[in-house]
C-alpha cells in the first residue's frame, strides 16, 4: 500500500508540477507557495469533516515532529522548488528532485535507524538514473524558456534536501506515535503556511496585486486545480506512503513524477524521443526492485 500511494503521489504531481510551472512565470515563490498551503488546508480540513476524522489530541512528540516537518519541507522546501521553477523550469528542477531519495535514504539511516536492504539501493540507484536519462533528453526548448542554471541549481540543492528532511521527520512521528496520515497532513501544511506568513510579513511583500488584473479568474482556476491535485490529493498519498513504507523507498517512488508526463505529452501530439522510453524502461526495473524491499 505505502508503494502503490507514492507512484499515486508521483503520477498526481507530474500533473501539478506543469500547472505550477506555468504560475511561478505570473506570481512570486511565496505568494503562490502561500496560497498552495491556505487553499490545500482547507480541502484537508473539508475531507477529515466528511470523513468523520477530527483532529483529537495529538501527541506532543508528533505535533513537534510534523510542524518542523512543515517548517523545512514545506515552508522553505516548496518556496525553494517554485523559485527553481522560475529559474530553470519544470523539467530540470524535477531532474534535480532525484537526488532527494538518496538523501533522505542516509537521512532516515542514520537518525531512524532505517537500515534498507541492497535490493532497495540498487532499485534506488536503478530508478534514478533511468528518471535523470528521462529529464536530460534533449529537447527543442521554447526561446523564452527559464535557463538561470546557477540559481536553479542552488534552490533545486534546497529543495531536494529540505523534501528529505521533512519526509524522514514525518516518517519519525509515524514509527513512534498513533497518528492519521490526513491528520498529519493538515498539520505539515498548516505550519508551513504559517512560516510563509511570517515570512512574507517580515519582507513586507505584498499579496493578491493581480487579482483585479485581467487574467485573474484563469490564474485562480489553475491554482485551484494545482492546489486539490498536488498540494491536497498528493501530500495525502504521500504520508499514506510514509505511513506504510520506509522513507527512502517512499521519496523515491515519488521521484518518478517525470516519468508520466511523457504519456500526457504524447496524448498532445509532441514527440516522445527512444531515449525517454529507454528511460521509462530503466525506472520501472528500479520501481520493480523497490516494491516489498521497505
Amino acid at each position: 500500500m505505502g508503494e502503490l500511494a507514492a507512484l499515486a503521489a508521483a503520477m498526481i504531481w507530474s500533473v501539478s508540477s506543469m500547472i505550477w510551472a506555468q504560475l511561478s512565470r505570473k506570481l512570486t515563490a511565496l505568494e503562490l507557495n502561500l496560497l498552495k498551503g491556505v487553499l490545500a488546508g482547507i480541502m484537508f480540513l473539508g475531507a477529515m469533516a466528511v470523513l468523520g476524522e477530527f483532529v483529537n489530541q495529538v501527541a506532543p512528540l508528533a505535533f513537534i515532529l510534523l510542524c518542523i516537518s512543515g517548517f523545512i519541507g514545506i515552508g522553505l522546501g516548496d518556496t525553494a522548488y517554485m523559485k527553481a521553477l522560475q529559474a530553470i523550469g519544470a523539467r530540470r528542477t524535477l531532474l534535480m528532485g532525484t537526488l532527494s531519495p538518496p538523501m533522505t535514504g542516509i537521512i532516515a539511516w542514520i537518525f531512524l535507524g532505517e537500515t534498507l536492504p541492497l535490493r532497495a539501493w540498487v532499485g534506488i540507484l536503478i530508478t534514478i538514473l533511468g528518471v535523470a536519462w528521462v529529464i536530460t533528453d534533449r529537447t527543442p526548448q521554447p526561446e523564452n524558456a527559464p535557463n538561470n542554471l546557477r540559481a536553479g541549481i542552488i534552490f533545486g540543492l534546497i529543495s531536494g534536501l529540505t523534501q528529505a528532511v521533512g519526509s524522514v521527520l514525518s516518517r519519525f512521528a509515524f514509527m513512534y506515535t498513533d497518528i492519521s496520515p490526513l491528520t498529519s497532513a493538515l498539520i505539515r501544511m498548516s505550519a508551513g503556511s504559517l512560516l510563509l506568513i511570517v515570512w512574507l510579513i517580515t519582507l513586507r511583500q505584498p499579496v493578491l496585486q493581480w487579482v483585479r488584473q485581467p487574467g485573474a479568474a484563469k490564474l485562480w482556476g489553475l491554482i485551484l486545480i494545482a492546489t486539490f491535485s498536488g498540494a491536497f490529493i498528493g501530500m495525502w498519498l504521500q504520508q499514506v506512503s510514509l505511513d506504510r513504507a520506509l522513507a527512502g523507498v517512499s521519496q523515491t517512488l515519488i521521484s518518478t513524477s517525470p516519468l508520466f508526463v511523457l504519456p500526457v505529452a504524447a496524448l498532445m501530439g509532441e514527440k516522445v524521443s527512444a531515449r525517454a522510453v529507454v528511460g521509462v524502461l530503466i525506472a520501472l526495473v528500479g520501481v520493480g526492485l523497490l516494491f516489498g524491499a521497505g
